[in-house]
């Protein structure tokens, strides 16, 4: 997996920390273990509306 690859979120697990289900975001960071810090932003404002660590099973590469 790539920094800054566009996925798509396939879980509401995240969605107390304000990322839902289906939600496009950018991976910005990876970590060992598999996991991922995502950024998901308004695509109107670019505006940051949520940063989660997440599974790899959580999302999907988006093309």
């Amino acid at each position: 997996m790539e920094l800054y690859k566009k996925v798509r979120l396939l879980t509401d697990t995240y969605s107390n920390q304000g990322a839902q289900k289906f939600d496009v975001g950018y991976i910005i960071e990876f970590y060992p273990g598999g996991e991922y810090e995502i950024e998901f932003s308004d695509p109107e404002t670019g505006i940051t509306y949520a940063q989660i660590v997440a599974k790899q099973e959580d999302f999907e590469v988006m093309d």
